[in-house]
């Protein structure tokens, strides 16, 4: 059956409770997203008939092992280690219960585990004490593998050499700390993001994360029931989708300035007002929406103030905030949510293609607005209860910063 699952696993305390007689896994979700600096989060849905937690003493010190193959793409397993968070919504149940009076189980216990990344409970005591001195990126390797117990790549490395002071600071406020100073090295942008894409934590910025592909590609098909379907076309169907196609209170932030106060000399100095345009590494076949503000825009101000103990090389830290801001409007113009089978090579931080018909009569164009190359923001992995076709789902949410057919104008 198309979605189903081989090799699933949820192993908590050393059980893997699939296979555990008398508790039924009714829903496991797993949600990942770049904006989640610490990893992915999640919730066990639970049927318990044989008091599972009180006979093996589960206090939510445990780990859950979650491991899985899609049917439809066995070459991509899913493994995911998370730490037990919270256990919610405990009730009970019985045969009177709201599968029906007169028949279904007998009494039972009903909850819900939360999941989370076992980084998120072990930074929250690990607070950052220390003076450093090298390249953000580098910084926040160093914090990573301190507050995370965990490594980090930075395939986007940041410059110059900057000063950053942390007395006895949370972990994920520093971080943001490290992102609002971070100046990538390679891509205008500077809109830089952490998150774990499975296998380690990745810092580096939007811009660079377009350059990296999924090599999938789904189609949303009006044809399923006829004998033209293939078993390619439902396994890669596009179930449904929802649009956000543009936002146009943001572009300003397309003209920039930077203002600069040095600590040192009493200077201020402000650069002239400009539109940056579209300047951004994005996916192929992506044209820009527009390339300069709307009428009447007369410059969204950056401020930043520098101190010679802090900056020991010359930093153009307002200047890359003109740039961000800029990019942060383009991205705003274009999110997509949609459901399809779920396949594990789908991963944040990667793009996929959407080929969407443009729903014209007599017509198989793809959509203009639409269709396109985007990348991959969150994931909801939805695995379901043995009964229920297709059984593995994802929810998808996925941005891109301009078009596929649409030539540029004015904002």
């Amino acid at each position: 059956m198309i979605g189903d699952l081989v090799n699933y696993s949820l192993t908590v305390g050393g059980f893997n409770l699939i296979n555990t007689a008398g508790v039924s896994v009714v829903e496991l979700n797993i949600y990942e997203d770049l904006e989640s600096p610490t990893g992915p989060f999640g919730d066990i849905y639970i049927i318990d008939g044989v008091d599972f937690v009180g006979t093996n003493k589960i206090t939510g010190n445990e780990l859950a092992f979650v491991s899985l193959k899609s049917e439809d793409f066995p070459s991509s397993p899913l493994n995911i280690t998370m730490s037990l968070m919270q256990g919610t919504n405990v009730k009970s149940g019985s045969s009177q219960g709201m599968d029906g009076g007169g028949g279904g189980s007998l009494y039972h216990k009903e909850y819900t585990w939360k999941l989370c990344a076992p980084a998120y409970i072990w930074c929250q005591g690990n607070y950052v004490n220390n003076d450093f001195k090298d390249l953000c990126s580098n910084i926040m390797s160093n914090v990573v593998e301190y507050a995370f117990n965990a490594g980090c790549q930075t395939p986007d490395i940041t410059t110059p050499i900057n000063r950053m002071l942390a007395i006895y600071e949370h972990p994920l406020k520093f971080i943001d700390r490290i992102i609002d100073e971070s100046i990538s090295s390679n891509n205008r942008s500077s809109l830089y993001i952490l998150y774990y894409d499975r296998n380690n934590y990745i810092y580096e910025t939007y811009e660079n994360a377009f350059q990296r592909s999924s090599g999938v590609t789904l189609t949303m098909k009006n044809t399923l029931k006829t004998s033209k379907t293939t078993i390619t076309d439902m396994r890669n169907q596009i179930m449904w989708y929802n649009v956000d196609s543009f936002y146009r209170p943001s572009r300003p932030q397309n003209k920039g300035y930077a203002i600069t106060y040095n600590m040192a000399t009493g200077e201020i100095s402000k650069a002239d007002p400009v539109d940056v345009g579209f300047k951004w590494n994005v996916p192929p076949g992506t044209t820009q929406i527009y390339n300069t503000s709307p009428p009447y825009t007369t410059g969204v101000a950056q401020f930043i103030t520098l101190s010679p103990e802090n900056t020991p090389y010359e930093k153009q830290l307002a200047q890359a905030k003109v740039y961000r801001s800029a990019f942060q409007s383009q991205l705003s113009q274009n999110k997509i949510s949609f459901q399809c089978i779920g396949n594990p090579a789908i991963k944040i931080g990667s793009t996929i293609t959407l080929n969407i018909p443009d729903c014209k009569a007599d017509s198989e164009q793809p959509d203009k607005i639409i269709s396109g190359t985007y990348l991959i923001k969150s994931i909801n992995h939805k695995i379901r209860a043995i009964n229920q076709t297709p059984r593995y789902l994802q929810i998808i949410e996925a941005i891109r910063p301009g078009y596929n057919g649409v030539s540029d104008s004015q904002g």
